[in-house]
């Protein structure tokens, strides 16, 4: 199984009260396919300028993610600017800067059109038909959008919703999109448009997932000072609770899991499985025994 990803890969410039980066890499596509071939072939659609990063396009390719869709145009690469609050769960828009996507029309290698699987990653919503109307007959189709394109394109956007079956947005912009403060109907809207699911992305609280007569709320996991003692050589093992909803995929992550480099932080996965996860005491226990372990073999 082939996947289909096109979106836009970008550079982002971010601000937030707790630091500032300026052309860092970004876009929809770039990360989205980064995570799905962990998973499954990811084939890429999109377009960067000459002023994109090579070395950014071979870590694409090591992940033998399919660069047959990506065109590199002259110009300069699509670049957004913006910022966050203290509500790290709302980004506030300065400038969006399409450059080469300006004129993008993505036009599907002949083996792309076969994909039975497509992600329309966050872009013009007057190129996500473009995309749709190449691909012959998809089984399942999921879109994700911003409030970028409901304010300039609402309609065309519309259109989009009509013809998928997954929408991925964020719950502000799903309050705007659909004129509905209540999420679950603003969902319902949404979903009377087309599609048979909507998953609404709610930064540090999680994700609500809602399709007919079901409603599922998965939690985020809070962290806290997990990016500075890795930065500090603090952390030297990662404990791992693996669950999945299938066999196959749960496989599927420790294979990648088991490739991951263990020269400056050891990767233990202390549980895994299919199903429900297991209590916090029985995995506490599970660290406390390695840990032990672990101290008596270094003495």
């Amino acid at each position: 199984m082939s996947l289909l990803v096109v979106g836009s890969m970008a550079f982002d410039s971010i601000k937030s009260p707790f630091g500032e980066v300026e052309r860092v890499i970004g876009g929809s596509a770039t990360y989205f396919s980064l995570a799905a071939s962990y998973l499954t072939p990811v084939r890429l659609v999109s377009v960067v300028g000459r002023d994109f990063p090579k070395g950014t396009l071979d870590m694409l390719s090591a992940r033998k993610i399919d660069l047959q869709g990506l065109k590199v145009a002259d110009g300069v690469t699509f670049h957004w600017k913006g910022y966050y609050e203290y509500d790290l769960n709302i980004a506030h828009t300065v400038k969006t800067d399409l450059n080469v996507f300006e004129n993008f029309a993505p036009v599907l290698p002949a083996s792309y059109r076969e994909s039975r699987y497509v992600f329309l990653g966050n872009i013009d919503p007057k190129l996500q038909l473009d995309i749709l109307a190449q691909v012959r007959e998809p089984k399942i189709v999921a879109l994700d959008t911003m409030n970028f394109w409901i304010a300039r394109s609402p309609q065309l956007l519309r259109e989009v919703i009509r013809s998928v079956d997954i929408v991925v947005i964020n719950e502000s912009e799903i309050r705007e999109l659909a004129g509905e403060f209540n999420l679950v109907k603003a969902a319902r809207k949404l979903m009377r448009m087309g599609p048979g699911r909507v998953v609404i992305k709610r930064g540090e609280y999680g994700v609500l997932h809602l399709s007919d007569g079901e409603i599922f709320a998965a939690p985020a996991y809070p962290l806290e000072t997990i990016f500075d003692q890795y930065s500090r050589a603090e952390v030297q093992e990662l404990a791992l609770v693996l669950k999945a909803d299938v066999s196959g995929s749960l496989e599927a992550f420790e294979d990648e899991i088991a490739k991951l480099p263990q020269s400056d932080v050891q990767v233990q996965v202390i549980s895994s499985g299919v199903g429900g996860m297991p209590s916090r005491s029985k995995y506490s226990r599970r660290i406390k025994i390695r840990r032990e372990a672990g101290a008596a073999g270094a003495s």
